[in-house]
């Protein structure tokens, strides 16, 4: 069982937060566009440094430092009282940092009889919030989560000036009804960044207006989110529809705040285990979370006896670590064997027809189908993508699920389109731009136009899962012959080698402090027209987004097809990642086996 520490903030002065002269430095280089949330950030993460300064002399040296900080902001924040950055006069980002200038008011409040500086500090920060009022009773918002971020923001702003028009404008938002589904995600599903600000301005929202019917959403995604990391505290992020949905280094961290004030009003161990787990796995606890610490502990306080106090008692309940975990409503499943987790996704939104489509915000686009970890060893995602008319990857539906068993099916047609009928011409020749699967778009009126000729290729996958890890067998059907690609992606942090000298299977070795410590993953290849198509999985090398496509050219447009995976691969949003790709051949067949089970050969260990 994992612990909780009584008192958070030493940690993370110690392990997190910046020196007073690298803050110093900090708030001399404001961003121009970015200014605001960046002063605040730099001013609360001075308080909290104050909070654990003993010596006089230093206190008024930060203090002073705190004073110049929310001086800037005034002179940062427009004259609607709203604050600009590369959105203009934008509600949602004065609401974030509204948030911020309330952690940091509430925060110096006990200071103030004790300290001219802070006074000045403490009455301009107040002046800058007073001033957001309007702008927050009636500006609108971009995405779902920012209706959260403005509804904690209202909160903030009601509990320091009791304006009761600001609730008013917190149940509009609120009367929209909360954005939780079934598997206990918001609307987002970006499980490493929205989810945990949504339940976070969901929690302070509750606990700075009284509303107790705000901590169920909270709860649900809290005890959701947890059968989405694994045993290092790295968190599942492929059926995300926003940002995060292609990154594979991502964390819990984020809900550290959350899981802590909760385990502090509700009698669920649970949480403080989950807060126990970040302190023991995630050693960078963000210096946001110091703050809110900071900010709250005196209203956390009042709420543990209070109204918002649980009925709730779980006690004896433990963190999940052996599962089996359907999320229907993001298209994800989860098998986790302590160390050992598989993930299977088949959510994505849309079917984009081409590799070298854009992922819109908003939308989950990800052809992962698979991931694997053991331990700190992670093949962070399988994908598959024929060499066929540059459609690019399959993104499969689920068709059947039984215990051990995931079918999955995609198909993809293309044809060629016949002359305009006579009624549809143009004298001048001129047509609108037009597109039949946006594969490609032409000034043709295509889709005015008969399709002939079409040819498809369809893949069937089937996972088999086992307690060691899984099978994935490829089964694809085409009207002609076209080579089908397996992409593997390992993260930053993970070796892949040959897990011996006669094989063509792959060993991947992630960074482990206990070397007796067997956290291999072994992936083994077996195309069944291998005579036709080479199963030696090749390495495309570490990715960023200036060199994929140069790499691809090097190593041949016949082995990787530029208009296909390699070319319009979204792996390149994350710098360090290695792509390796294993080709065969459709029709036909091939298996897939990654496992934390060595094969035939023995034990291996790579230096990472």
């Amino acid at each position: 069982m994992h612990t909780q520490i009584s008192n958070p903030i030493p940690q993370i002065v110690r392990t997190h937060l910046p020196t007073v002269s690298d803050l110093r430095t900090a708030l001399s280089k404001t961003p121009r566009y970015t200014g605001a949330r960046h002063v605040m950030d730099v001013c609360n993460s001075l308080i909290v440094a104050l909070s654990q300064t003993e010596q006089k002399e230093q206190q008024e040296e930060i203090a002073e430092l705190i004073a110049e900080a929310s001086t800037v902001l005034l002179r940062l924040q427009n004259a609607d009282g709203s604050i600009s950055s590369v959105n203009l006069q934008s509600p949602p980002d004065t609401a974030f940092v509204v948030q911020s200038a309330s952690y940091g008011l509430r925060a110096i409040a006990t200071y103030i009889e004790t300290s001219a500086t802070l006074s000045t500090a403490h009455r301009n920060l107040r002046h800058f919030l007073h001033r957001t009022r309007h702008i927050m009773r009636t500006g609108g918002i971009h995405t779902p989560n920012h209706r959260w971020v403005v509804c904690a923001a209202l909160a903030a702003l009601y509990h320091e000036f009791q304006d009761a028009t600001l609730l008013d404008r917190i149940e509009e938002w609120i009367g929209e009804g909360i954005d939780i589904d079934e598997d206990g995600q918001f609307c987002e599903r970006s499980s490493a960044i929205y989810s945990a600000v949504s339940s976070e301005c969901l929690l302070e929202t509750a606990f700075l207006t009284g509303n107790a019917h705000l901590l169920d959403p909270v709860r649900r995604n809290l005890e959701s989110t947890l059968y989405l990391v694994d045993s290092s505290g790295r968190i599942e992020t492929s059926a995300s529809r926003r940002q995060d949905q292609f990154r594979t280094d991502m964390t819990i961290a984020p809900y550290y705040f959350s899981y802590t004030a909760m385990s502090r009003i509700e009698s669920n161990p649970m949480w403080r285990e989950a807060a126990g787990f970040i302190e023991s796995t995630c050693t960078r606890l963000l210096s946001y979370s110091a703050i809110r610490f900071l900010s709250f502990q005196d209203i956390i306080e009042t709420l543990r006896d209070g109204e918002l106090e649980s009925s709730q008692d779980n006690e004896g309940s433990t963190l999940p670590s052996r599962f089996d975990r359907l999320f229907l409503a993001s298209g994800l499943f989860r098998r986790r064997r302590e160390n050992r987790v598989t993930t299977v996704f088949f959510g994505a939104d849309d079917q984009p027809d081409t590799a070298l489509a854009s992922t819109a915000s908003g939308r989950s686009s990800s052809p992962n189908i698979l991931s694997f970890s053991n331990g700190t060893s992670v093949c962070g995602w399988v994908r598959v993508a024929p060499y066929f008319f540059g459609v690019g990857y399959f993104r499969p539906r689920l068709v059947s699920r039984s215990a051990n068993r995931i079918e999955l099916v995609d198909e993809r047609s293309v044809g060629y389109v016949q002359p305009l009928p006579r009624e549809r011409r143009h004298a001048d020749g001129i047509y609108p731009l037009t597109t039949l699967d946006s594969r490609y778009w032409s000034a043709a009126s295509l889709d005015a136009r008969r399709v002939s000729e079409t040819q498809y290729v369809r893949c069937s996958i089937t996972v088999e899962l086992n307690e060691s890890g899984c099978t994935i067998s490829v089964d694809t059907d085409c009207s002609g012959e076209t080579p089908v690609w397996f992409e593997i992606a390992v993260p930053p942090g993970t070796a892949a080698g040959r897990s011996h000298a006669d094989s063509q299977g792959l060993v991947l070795s992630g960074v482990t402090h206990d070397t007796e410590v067997d956290d291999n993953v072994f992936i083994e290849f077996s195309p069944q027209n291998a005579a036709e198509w080479t199963p030696e999985p090749r390495h495309l090398g570490d990715v960023d987004s200036a060199r994929i496509i140069r790499e691809v050219h090097e190593h041949g447009s016949r082995s990787f097809p530029t208009y296909t995976s390699f070319d319009g691969t979204d792996a390149t949003g994350q710098s360090g990642l290695k792509l390796i790709a294993a080709p065969f051949a459709a029709p036909g067949n091939a298996i897939l086996t990654i496992s934390a089970a060595a094969p035939a050969g023995g034990r291996h260990r790579l230096s990472v």
